[in-house]
Order: C-alpha cells, then structure tokens, then sequence
C-alpha cells in the first residue's frame, strides 16, 4: 500500500504582507491535503535543545484541498520534429556514433520510435548491450548483441529491417583513435559484432515522436541514455555493408533513400550551441533538446 506522500513548493521565496505566493502541490497515494500556515520558532528536533516549536497562523487559504500526482518529466533526451516521416514497417536502416558511459546500468534508448510494444527502438538493453526491439502492439522482437558495450569507447552502430525478407540486422564497431577514447586503437579488442536475425512481426508506427537519447514508456519518456551521440541517421531502405562503412569512415550518407541525418555541427558558433538538433534530410526533422 502506497503512503500518502506530499511534494511541492512555491514560487517565490518570500512575500511581504499583502502579497502573493503561489504553491505547486504533488501528492501521491492521497486526493485530499490539510492546508494549515505556521510560524516555526524552532526547528531543530535535538532533545537537548527547545525541540520542535510552531504557531498556527490564520490565513485564508487555512483548509482542505484537493491534490493529484504531478510529475516532471526530466532529461536529458531530443525529441523529433516530423516524426510521422518514418514508418517503421516499410524499412529501414538507422545508424549513429556513440558514446556510452554506463552500460549496464538499465535499458536506455539510443534512436528510437517506441512505445511500450509498438514501434522499433535501436537501445542498450539491460545487459549493456546494444540491440534492436521490432513491435507491431501486440508481440515484440529482439535482436541482441551477445558482447556489452564498453564505457567511454566511441562505436559505430546501425541496425536495419527489410520487411520483404523479415530480416534484421545489427551491428557495433569501435571507431577509436589515440584520444577518443578510454582506451588507445593499439589495445586488443573483442567487442566488434555484427549478427543476422529474422521477425515473423510487421513494426507498426507508434503515435508518439522519434526520441534520441530515450523511450516512451506509459506516457512519458524513460530510459534517458547516459553518453553521447554523433550523427545519427535513418535511410528508408536497408543500407548495404559498403555504404555503411563509408558513413563509418566518415563519409556523408547516401542521399538515396535518406529520411534524417542529425548534423550536431550544423548551427554551432563561438557562443556554442542552442537546443535544436538540425536535420539535413530532406522532411527538416530537427529535434528540440530537454
């Protein structure tokens, strides 16, 4: 059974008599809170002090009221203009550089159009590895990789859906050099993958927008991701293995198929960089920072 538990505060910090205050109240397991203005004379609980002391105060807002659960959805993630733009049934392949720093700690969401069991979602799953999860809203289905992620290392990821085949693809590859990251290029790495797998499932569009850096979950957005992520991107087709490390080499993704590239250097100056993530696709998918 939830206790009845009460969170708020107000908008300023003090008033003089005669002016207003206004009170922002959350309450959780209860409907109902007595309102009731104090003086505190002292507040130190210390036995070996005066202990706890307050007045009641007359005021007109003295009373009972009503209270609901207010929650604050927190960051940090980008939401996507245009979402509508992508369907995940029709195909697709996404594709993003990353920068995860705690693997492991919980399922986060990388590039994702999710909610609940409809959608697709490119996340790091509980284990701390990446995978891809397909669902039409009633069934989902997962493609893992069987080697976690490792924390602060630069990786090269995509994955991708052909709805003619069913077949689903992903794949994870570091892209490190002497600075990047934790570890230098010269130390032997095992955590390249990439795997084949297949979906009975057609992916149905969720009526809720694209996410970076997160998920929809029961109305709100969770599994914020811990890192970082450069140029992420969706192609409406499946990108083949040559194209795909081209972008992985540094090269613009082919306009062929193109939906989104989200360019973090589009819109940067000499006083930094706002909260709006530029899409050089061709439907200006920009996403809005939280």
């Amino acid at each position: 059974m939830q206790l009845p538990y009460l969170t708020g505060y107000c908008d300023r910090l003090g008033v003089k008599n005669g002016e207003r205050i206004k009170f922002m109240i959350s309450g959780l397991g209860a409907d109902s809170a007595d309102v009731q203005i104090v003086r505190l004379t002292h507040g130190d609980e210390n036995p070996a002090g005066p202990g706890f002391i307050e007045h009641e105060i007359d005021a007109s807002c003295n009373g009972t009221i009503a209270v609901a659960e207010q929650t604050t959805q927190v960051g940090s993630f980008m939401a996507i203009d245009g979402s509508e733009h992508f369907d995940p049934g029709a195909g697709f392949t996404v594709h993003a550089f990353i920068w995860p720093t705690t693997p492991g700690q919980g399922r986060q969401g990388i590039l994702t159009r999710w909610d609940g069991s409809k959608g697709a979602a490119l996340v790091i799953n509980e284990d701390g590895c990446l995978a891809i999860a397909l669902g039409d809203g009633t069934g989902t289905s997962m493609l893992a990789a069987p080697v976690p992620l490792a924390s602060h290392t630069w990786y090269f990821v995509s994955a991708s859906y052909d709805p003619a085949s069913g077949e689903l693809t992903l794949s994870q590859e570091a892209v490190i050099n002497a600075y990047n990251s934790r570890l230098s290029a010269i130390v032997p790495r095992e955590d390249t993958w990439a795997g084949v797998g297949s979906v009975a499932l057609t992916p149905a569009a969720p009526d809720v927008p694209l996410l970076l850096a997160g998920f929809h979950d029961d109305g709100s957005v969770a599994g914020l991701y811990n890192g970082k992520i450069d140029r992420a991107g969706i192609h409406e087709r499946v990108l083949n293995s040559a194209e795909l490390a081209a972008i992985r080499d540094g090269a613009a993704p082919p306009t062929n198929g193109l939906l989104s590239y989200w360019d973090p250097t589009v819109g940067y100056t000499e006083a930094g960089i706002g909260d709006t993530l530029h899409d050089c696709g061709p439907h200006a998918m920009h996403g809005r920072g939280y």
